[in-house]
Formats: structure tokens, sequence, C-alpha cells
């Protein structure tokens, strides 16, 4: 069973269908989207992932045991989210407080999907909500703190 996300750039959207082949998937998307569908792959990251082990369709394994990410926002970490722990992005960065005017908090969070689309997110929003989480042996959960960026533009 494949799982289809989009993430619009700043505040993020998502819509999940389920479905069990990729051609599938498609067809829904495009059925659903109808005209906009070319407008819709130009403003969204399309990310397919495997639902059953929550890893990229591309490759890779998902943690057996996670923990919160609040105070574990690490250069590198994998983040999981939802009551699946679908795997959703990869911590590369943050602002300082009020260095990200994009951001309600004032704080950005820079991450990187499995496509290799960057983006800023709301630190506050995605890290104190308690929907997302890192493997609990994450080998990056012991790396440097965070690469720190003047800015969010």
């Amino acid at each position: 069973m494949v799982q289809l996300e989009y993430n619009e750039q700043v505040a993020a959207y998502d819509w999940v269908i389920a479905q069990t082949a990729y051609p599938d998937i498609m067809a829904t998307v495009k059925q659903a989207w109808g005209d906009d569908y070319a407008m819709m792959q130009a403003d969204y990251t399309l990310r397919v992932f495997d639902v059953s082990t929550g890893a990229a369709a591309a490759g890779g394994t998902k943690p057996s045991s996670f923990i919160g990410l609040a105070f574990h926002v690490f250069n590198g970490v994998k983040v999981y989210y939802g009551y699946d722990k679908a795997y959703g992005f990869k911590v590369i960065g943050a602002t300082g407080s009020g260095d990200c005017p994009i951001a309600p908090s004032g704080k950005g969070l820079f991450v990187e999907y499995p496509s290799g689309n960057q983006e800023w997110k709301d630190y506050d929003a995605i890290v104190y909500s308690g929907n997302y989480y890192i493997g609990a042996n994450d080998p990056n959960r012991s790396g440097p703190r965070l690469s720190g960026y003047n800015s969010c533009w």
C-alpha cells in the first residue's frame, strides 16, 4: 500500500491518498485535480511512501522505536509523523528566534524531503506539536545540534 502526500511550500497542507499501485494513484490524483493537475505539479512536492514500512519508496527502513522530536533536533535526524510514523523529512538546519518572518513563531526549521526538495517550516509548529518523532537510535541524534542560518529567505 502506498500513500501520496502533497506539501505546500510554506503552509504544510497534507492530502493523503492510499492505493495499491502507482498508476492507480496517478489516475486518482489527475481525476481529483482535473485541469489544475499541471499547476499542482509545479506548486507541490510529490512524495510516495510505502505505508507498510513507513520508508520512502526508494528504499530505507523504519526504526522500531521512536522518541518525540522536542529536545532532539539535530542536523541530519530523520523525522517521522502521525500515528503510523510515516517518514517525512530530514532536518538540515534552523534560524534563531525572530530570524524567519515567514514562520508564525519567528523561528525556521530547514528540512529536506526524500525528493531532494528543501523548504522552511515553522520551528515551534513542528518541534512542539507532539506529532513528530525521530528514531530512538538515529545516529545523528548525538551529532551537532543544528546548523544556524541568519534568515529563512
